[in-house]
């Protein structure tokens, strides 16, 4: 997107994945409403040019004896530096310096894009490209719902766990509030130490 309202397809490079990262193929991409912010320049934190894509899907290409040429696969949007106060906590989604995917770094509108292979999720076995590309999306109303009905960890855990997302994609302040009456729940379906320990 160049700028508001102007999108422009282009032909480049295929990109090269580096020692820590994995090359994939995009097979679907969902459309966000903040993408629809963007599209009609009302999104705050992009500047143009940018190349969209945040919620999707793709093929691993190539790939290791750990991620099989094929395997479908996707990834959080959210771009953290790991090092400050707020990440060593586990509390990424307030990274210092947090970036999102089409919004303050390029996304994955776009037929290749290589992804850190430590943040790459390997979805269920039986999903389908379409429904990886939803997954935020899925995870994100139930996280809605269980707000609605006061179930602040329960929705929200059990659904990453299913999905293959991660606890930071959403609802991370919730699982505090939960844990007097979820304790063993929280514990059965978080991962992250970090988390179990200061929930």
């Amino acid at each position: 997107m160049t700028q508001p309202g102007a999108i422009r397809f282009e032909d480049v490079p295929l990109p090269v994945a580096g020692p820590e990262q994995i090359l994939v193929r995009v097979r679907r991409i969902g459309v966000c409403g903040s993408d629809i912010h963007v599209y009609h320049g009302k999104h705050p934190y992009t500047s143009y040019p940018v190349v969209q894509g945040h919620e999707f899907s793709a093929e691993v290409v190539g790939g290791d004896g750990e991620l099989p040429g094929g395997t479908l696969v996707t990834a959080p949007p959210q771009i953290t530096c790991g090092e400050c106060l707020a990440c060593r906590n586990g509390q990424y989604h307030i990274c210092e310096k947090l970036k999102v995917m089409g919004f303050q770094a390029p996304g994955v509108a776009q037929e290749y894009f290589a992804l850190p292979k430590s943040e790459v999720i390997r979805l269920p076995g039986g999903f389908t490209p379409e429904m990886g590309a939803t997954r935020n999306l899925i995870c994100f109303q139930l996280s809605r719902a269980a707000r609605w009905r006061g179930e602040h960890a329960l929705g929200i855990r059990f659904i990453n766990r299913q999905l293959g997302a991660r606890g930071r994609d959403v609802g991370l302040p919730e699982g505090r509030r939960a844990r007097p009456r979820l304790p063993l729940l929280k514990k059965v379906l978080e991962t992250n130490a970090i988390r179990l320990y200061h929930g």
